[in-house]
């Protein structure tokens, strides 16, 4: 039985300013995609990266 890591994603605690940051990733293993997000109120940044799955390994690449 494969296990997916499809549709999820990981957040990293709540802000208690509104200019802390929050991090969070969210992973899609079927497209090989996934997406890193650092925001605060006023900021938003994300980075994209391909994923490859062997087991229980996960390997992240950085466009």
């Amino acid at each position: 039985m494969r296990r997916s890591s499809d549709g999820r994603f990981w957040a990293e605690g709540r802000p208690e300013k509104l200019t802390d940051y929050v991090h969070g990733a969210f992973f899609i293993s079927r497209a090989n995609f996934g997406a890193f997000e650092r925001s605060s109120t006023y900021d938003v940044r994300f980075e994209m990266f391909e994923l490859s799955r062997t087991g229980t390994n996960l390997k992240i690449f950085l466009f």
